[in-house]
């Protein structure tokens, strides 16, 4: 390629990254004028892959005319390019000044002069990149060399002065869109009201995927008795890349799973609104920004997670958190930012795939299957209902909805049934929610049968199932035994748990672990705290509380179908796509996150544990913001630099 050809190409490309970014706050200002949840997301969506489609024409001949002036001094060409071109010169200006004064939150943080920086690695397992790193390590210093020279910046920030725990523990179901939502509000889906990424609703007859258009619905189905983080400082201006919990945030930008994009745009953002606030006086950047790095758990679906993409895409998350933080140095921001640094669940292999509607279907239940359509093949098939969810089929021809998440987790719900004097099956309908005598005499295809061993039977790709038999008592089935939860609330955000196995092998392996041998089927209660610090090492960690949490609303299924290790529970259409990556499930490899703090305001610390709905409740303690205990299910962790009453920030 010739100097002057490359001095094209890199003329272009800045050209085209202007030209993108402009898009992005058009989405963005439209966002902003219609400020209703629903409609906004999907302008935005809309907007957002539309308008260079609808813009290009424009500067496409205005680029063709101006080219055919400078060739041949055509008055005409020059006149014509002037008319095409100015509208849009004009109006992209305008929009991004209307984005900028309609967005004009100019309150700070909490009353202080602080930033926030929220990323969330989706997919991101800070131990799994270590074992990929170095599988091998022969002691502690070549383990701390190994980590600094993988993660410099991690290591340097987080590790070496931050406060941060590996052993972070995620939601259960572990999937992106209920996953991110919990870090975004400090809540379980009990409170939320985000079970999963697909949910049925027995009372609406409704059934809602947010995999596909049914995200643009997310702000509306997440509950009202929750606040997102947006939502906390309404005086201030915020901004999301890419994260879908985005409720009460000021611009709003969208894009695809592409971690180099998100920096990208995060970076243009800050850059022009910081541009914009000085030469208009409107408020420049924003004071609470919410990144999310999907790339690590897109591109872990269809590839090895040992493989040199996966290892690319891990150093390439330090090699961005690096930019930014040298980015906001440059603006003499760095030391007025906290950046936290965490994950919504991990990735497991998988080898074995079970279609869970055709194994509803192989028990002769009438299952309803959400149409499907390939959108991209390394992405799989987005879903919605149109005609076949619709509440008439629901009464009529289904008794049974079976819903994959993320992928093996899956949610399962059937028609409540009524028994006549003899015995019989007299009633069936969805008003009625099945009781556990119910799920173990459950008539379906002609006969009577326990739909849970029968589950349990049909494959070894079903490893959990888990019912909610009673208010505070959970029982988790396994083909090898059951056990028992039982949980004792001991305020709106702490509970007691003690554990019991009823038959066989202890389904969640603790009697195996002589520390926690001590407390089951002694009928000693532990705080759902001592629980997670006890099995925060254990196969399957802080499952108690994770799997009670996973009930209590009411879009929770009759039965929560966790798949066993290697195995998920994808249709056939999207398991051909050569499926090599999981989470969904209960197990240390999909559950286990890290959560990390650094900058203004944080201490240097090693913490044993912590859970992803402590990290709201700890940057809102951080800055001094009161919160109803009601509306959050974590708790402050003990990672800044001076001591205070956590009280004193509850109100």
């Amino acid at each position: 390629m010739s100097d002057e050809t490359e001095s094209k190409a890199r003329a272009w490309w800045h050209w085209r990254g202007f030209i993108a970014f402009a898009l992005v706050l058009l989405g963005a200002a439209l966002f902003v004028l219609a400020r209703r949840d629903l409609l906004a997301a999907l302008l935005t969506l809309i907007v957002f892959s539309g308008a260079s489609l609808a813009m290009c024409p424009f500067w496409i001949s205005g680029a063709w005319l101006l080219r055919r002036w400078w060739e041949r001094r055509r008055a005409r060409c020059l006149i014509l390019a002037v008319l095409v071109l100015v509208p849009a010169l004009v109006l992209m200006p305008a929009l991004v000044y209307l984005a900028v004064h309609l967005t004009a939150r100019d309150g700070l943080l909490a009353g202080q002069d602080r930033y926030v920086v929220l990323i969330v690695v989706d997919g991101g397992s800070f131990e799994r990149a270590l074992e990929l790193f170095d599988e091998a390590a022969r002691d502690e210093e070549h383990y701390r060399e190994e980590i600094n020279r993988a993660f410099p910046n991690i290591s340097k920030h987080f590790l070496g002065e931050g406060a941060y725990t590996l052993n972070g523990v995620t939601i259960w179901p572990s999937s992106s869109v209920p996953a991110h939502t919990s870090i975004i509000t400090g809540a379980y889906p009990r409170k939320n009201n985000i079970v999963g990424q697909r949910y049925y609703e027995r009372s609406l007859r409704h059934h809602m995927s947010y995999i596909g258009l049914g995200i643009t619905a997310h702000n509306n189905e997440l509950s009202t008795d929750v606040k997102t983080i947006f939502e906390y400082f309404p005086e201030a201006r915020s901004l999301a890349v890419i994260q879908i919990c985005n409720r009460g945030c000021c611009l709003y930008v969208p894009g695809q799973p592409d971690d180099n994009y998100a920096e990208w745009a995060w970076e243009w953002v800050v850059m022009c609104l910081n541009g914009l606030g000085r030469r208009t006086g409107a408020p420049g950047i924003p004071r609470l920004m919410v990144l999310t790095f999907g790339h690590i758990d897109h591109i872990s679906h269809t590839r090895l997670l040992d493989s040199e993409e996966v290892v690319d895409a891990y150093r390439n998350v330090d090699r961005l958190i690096g930019r930014m933080m040298a980015f906001l140095d440059s603006r003499d921001l760095l030391d007025k930012t906290t950046f936290v640094l965490t994950s919504d669940h991990g990735i497991a292999p998988v080898t074995h795939h079970l279609t869970i509607d055709r194994v509803l279907e192989d028990l002769r239940f009438d299952t309803f299957q959400s149409l499907k359509y390939l959108v991209k093949t390394d992405w799989g098939m987005f879903e919605s209902n149109f005609w076949k969810g619709s509440k008439r089929n629901f009464d009529r021809r289904y008794n049974c909805a079976a819903l994959w998440g993320g992928n093996s987790d899956a949610l399962l719900y059937l028609k409540g049934q009524e028994r006549d004097a003899q015995g019989t099956m007299a009633r069936s309908t969805w008003d009625i929610i099945p009781t556990q005598e119910c799920l173990e005499n459950y008539h379906a295809g002609g006969e009577d049968f326990n739909v849970i061993e029968r589950l349990l039977q049909h494959s070894p790709g079903i490893h959990f199932i888990i019912t909610n038999p009673a208010p505070n008592e959970y029982l988790v089935h396994t083909a090898e035994g059951v056990s028992r939860i039982t949980e004792r609330p001991l305020n709106e955000i702490d509970a007691a748990y003690r554990y019991d196995v009823l038959r066989g092998e202890d389904p969640l392996e603790y009697a195996d672990v002589p520390a926690l041998k001590l407390y089951v089927n002694t009928g000693r209660w532990l705080t759902d705290r001592e629980w997670l610090d006890l099995t925060c090492t254990s196969h399957y960690p802080d499952a108690l509380h994770r799997l009670a949490n996973s009930f209590g609303s009411p879009r929770s299924a009759d039965l929560h179908l966790i798949a066993a290790d290697g195995w998920d529970f994808t249709p056939a259409s999207v398991s051909r796509q050569v499926l090599t990556g999981t989470h969904g499930g209960l197990d240390r490899k999909q559950s286990m996150v890290p959560i990390m703090f650094w900058g203004m305001g944080i201490k240097r610390a090693e913490l044993l544990t912590g859970r992803t709905v402590d990290i709201l409740p700890t940057i809102l303690e951080l800055l001094e913001v009161p919160y109803d205990p009601a509306a959050v299910s974590g708790r402050p962790l003990d990672v800044l630099e001076r001591d205070r009453d956590v009280g004193d920030v509850i109100q």
